[in-house]
């Protein structure tokens, strides 16, 4: 659930699966097909460091600081915004 640092607006994404996976990075695509979360690993570790969120229109989100069930960052116009892991 991507949620605004002032709690407005929040959107639900389904990132199931990973697409894409190298050394360096890895791609998770939305089950709806409209969002990427683009992530790249801290050098010689399997844990990202930072991701990037994209629709359709571009870039949405750059995540600086990323947990095991959350991310945290800027929207394009630099507000604060998370990223949370929902159980299923």
């Amino acid at each position: 659930m991507l949620v605004a640092g002032d709690g407005r607006g929040a959107r639900v994404f389904d990132f199931s699966a990973s697409t894409s996976r190298d050394a360096e990075s890895f791609q998770l695509v939305d089950a709806a097909g409209n969002a990427n979360l683009d992530c790249r690993l801290a050098a010689g570790t399997t844990h990202p460091d930072a991701c990037t969120l994209s629709a359709l229109a571009g870039p949405l989100v750059d995540f600086d600081q990323v947990g095991f069930d959350h991310l945290s960052g800027h929207d394009a116009n630099g507000a604060p915004i998370q990223m949370l892991r929902v159980p299923r």
